[in-house]
């Protein structure tokens, strides 16, 4: 890299002898976002009581980690597992079995 401009809306132009910049064909000159990480895609939970505790179905996009909380009260969320998505078309199947000794659990995904 041979040039660095940074632009008033925060966008940075750089130059210099390359001819890709993040997998894209730039020739010599790039203007970058500087967003720090993408905007993950929409994913879903699906939430089944089973008879070994209650089975939470992920469908999350390929290549994006989620974190899954669960509440037993709606007012304190804790961390309860890590996922990486594995295609909207197949799920990630969790299960908590200490929801059996819990009368409400609460389940969502987030997007760290």
């Amino acid at each position: 890299m041979q040039a660095v401009v940074a632009q008033p809306d925060g966008k940075i132009i750089i130059g210099g002898q390359f001819t890709t910049v993040a997998g894209l064909t730039r020739r010599y000159v790039a203007r970058l976002h500087t967003d720090p990480r993408p905007e993950p895609p929409a994913f879903r939970l699906a939430i089944r009581n089973t008879d070994d505790g209650v089975r939470v179905d992920v469908f999350a996009e390929r290549g994006f980690d989620y974190s899954i909380l669960r509440s037993y009260d709606l007012r304190q969320w804790h961390h309860w597992m890590t996922v990486s998505g594995a295609g909207m078309d197949s799920e990630v199947r969790l299960l908590d079995p200490t929801s059996k000794t819990q009368p409400h659990a609460a389940y969502r995904g987030v997007y760290p």
